[in-house]
Formats: C-alpha cells, structure tokens, sequence
C-alpha cells in the first residue's frame, strides 16, 4: 500500500481537527446522558403544555407553589410563607401585552406558573425584563421548566422584549444549569448579598440578548 505523506504543518491541523471533533462528540454524549437521567422527555410523555394569563382566582395556586420552596433557602429571599392578599398587587402590575404572568398547565392540572416584571423601572430598560419560574412540587424534574423556558423566550420577541434576566442564588446550581443550558450567560454577580441558614449567599445575574 503507498504511503500517504502529509506536510508537516498540515498534519498537526488535521490532528487538531480531529481531537477537537473527538471532544465535541464527548461533551455531546455526556449532555445526552445528562438528560436522560435527570428528565423526562415532554415528547415522549405526550404532554402539550397551556399558557394563560394569570387571574386573582389563580392566585391560591400561585402562592403555594411559591411557598413549597421557601424553606430550601436557594431559591427566594424570602424566609417566612406569603399570603394570597399580599400579592394581589403583585398580580396587577402583570399584563398580556408584554409583562405576562402565565399559568402553565397540562389537560388535567396545572403544572406551574411563569412571570415576565421589570428589570427596573425605568423607560430605558423597557426592553429588559426579568424572569421567574416556578414548579409545583409534584412536577419537578419531569422537563417543565426548560419547557417554559423555551416558550417564553420564543414569545419575547413578539412583546417587544430584547433582553431577559434571572437572578439566581449561587446554591440553586440546576436552576443555573438550566438557564445556562439555554443560551443564557452569566452578567454579574453579587457577592455574600443575602443572608440565608445564616450565611453569607451570592447572587447570580444571568441573561441573554434575543
């Protein structure tokens, strides 16, 4: 059989090449693994997932999804359960056009609930929002989340939205993995910020450009 002589310079860029496609196809394979342990597939379970507009009638199921995760300590700065009345107004400052807060459900039941608010509340920034996702308790880990993140990020651009933002503690590591897993960077990071299990917690500030 002949020989195949290759130069020498462009030896090493074919060897490159393909160690870099051999590390690709690794970190491909591991993501694939990843996820089939840790999620179910939406697909696979059949499930079509509803968005509507939140109403006060949906505010008991809101706050006690909300409540279920206070006493982690990861997720929420806030340490004692809330009240349906104390987020009535927290409800109004919602709206279809391009600040929704969407009930998420299956055709049985609702599985969680998503909210698009200022990122602050200055003209400027109206293009800028953040976001929060929330899921019941009993539809954790089953592939909801990323399912709504993925929606929500599809509908921005139709409501004007060009940036989206999540503040995340530094402890809440699959939130983190999830945000980043889609597209999302982190911006900034406040150190030691909040005091939680009394520690010291960081914050984290991820977003992505749509």
């Amino acid at each position: 059989m002949p020989l195949l002589f290759i130069p020498y310079g462009i030896g090493i860029k074919v060897e490159v090449l393909f160690q870099f496609r051999s590390r690709l196809q690794h970190v491909l394979k591991l993501t694939f693994l990843f996820h089939a342990s840790n999620t179910m597939d939406l697909k696979e379970q059949n499930t079509v997932l509803h968005y509507r507009q939140a109403t006060k009638a949906d505010l008991p199921f809101i706050v006690e999804v909300y409540n279920s995760i206070i006493q982690s300590r990861q997720v929420t700065a806030d340490l004692e359960p809330i009240t349906v009345e104390s987020r009535i107004g927290w409800l109004e400052e919602h709206n279809e056009k391009n600040r929704p807060l969407w009930v998420v459900s299956t055709a049985e039941e609702h599985v969680g609930w998503v909210s698009l608010q200022d990122f602050y509340s200055r003209p400027a920034y109206d293009g800028t929002v953040e976001i929060s996702i929330y899921i019941h308790q009993d539809h954790r880990r089953l592939g909801y989340g990323k399912d709504i993140l993925l929606h929500t990020l599809g509908a921005c651009p139709s409501m004007g939205i060009r940036a989206l933002t999540a503040f995340i503690f530094a402890a809440n590591t699959s939130s983190i993995q999830l945000f980043t897993q889609c597209g999302f960077k982190q911006w900034g990071l406040l150190p030691g910020i909040a005091i939680l299990n009394r520690k010291p917690m960081d914050l984290i500030i991820l977003g992505i450009k749509l």
